[in-house]
């Protein structure tokens, strides 16, 4: 098997429209990854991956898991990106997964308060 076991991938939808994607993916014990999340670009701007983010923030830290981890683009369009991620807690780590160094690629963590359960 690969090293991500498990996704669970979660969907924001706004009269009938799918606006926001988001997906966590176990690494290991404790440790997940954001592996996905989007916002429909002609949805941004309005809280959803804002709402995205501390859904799957709240989801991890209600299973236990003590580290979040996520990859994204180093280049200005992410930015944004960033910023979201930085008001939430992450700081810029080393790689980790499979990921390899790339100058293209930013990589976070958040380390929670909470010990994982038994």
């Amino acid at each position: 098997m690969g090293e991500s076991q498990l996704f669970d991938q979660r969907t924001v939808a706004e009269i009938g429209e799918i606006v926001a994607t988001g997906a966590l993916a176990r690494l290991g014990a404790g440790h997940e990854e954001i592996k996905s999340m989007r916002v429909a670009p002609a949805a941004r701007g309005r809280g959803h991956g804002r709402a995205m983010l501390a859904f799957l923030l709240a989801d991890a830290d209600n299973r236990g898991v003590e580290r979040l981890s996520l990859e994204t683009g180093s280049m200005d369009f992410f930015a944004p990106a960033r910023r979201l991620y930085a008001a939430a807690g992450f700081t810029a780590t080393g790689r980790f997964g499979s990921y390899v160094e790339d100058p293209n690629s930013c990589f976070l963590t958040r380390l929670t308060a909470r010990p994982a359960r038994p």
